[in-house]
């Protein structure tokens, strides 16, 4: 049997193996994990989750986790949106969030919030890359 140890990982193989990985968890929706003579399947939102806390982790960046409920109060999900809970709210009365109400409150799906969230990071790398590529062919960085 052979062992291997955690000396010959590097932030770079492990960063090229997520490359690899992610497509095929995409395709396959599975990731098998093993330790010793356990193993186990894990599928979906988890199997993507697992490795990019991995590739997080190997390049040295700060990594949180946090279990959160299925679903949220608005100022719950302000919180997690880093806005304020008026901002929600109004966020929910333009339908740009999601809710239903229980009783006179507002509740919103975790998931929702969530995307929402990775949606708006996305928005704003591609505007930041967008500027730094104006910037670049104006001749505004130095050489």
């Amino acid at each position: 049997m052979s062992t291997s140890t955690r000396s010959n990982i590097t932030a770079d193989n492990l960063d090229s193996f997520v490359t690899k990985a992610r497509p095929i968890v995409n395709a396959n929706g599975t990731l098998r994990l093993e330790l010793g003579n356990l193993s186990c399947d894990v599928d979906g939102e988890l199997a993507l989750n697992i490795l990019t806390l991995v590739q997080a982790a190997a390049s040295d960046r700060a990594v949180e986790c946090a279990i959160l409920p299925s679903e949220l109060s608005t100022g719950e999900a302000a919180d997690l949106l880093g806005v304020s809970r008026p901002t929600v709210v109004a966020m929910i009365e333009k339908q740009i969030l999601p809710a239903i109400r229980v009783s006179t409150h507002r509740r919103l799906r975790t998931t929702d919030v969530l995307a929402y969230r990775e949606h708006k990071r996305l928005e704003r790398s591609a505007a930041l890359d967008k500027m730094a590529d104006v910037s670049a062919e104006l001749g505004l960085y130095d050489d």
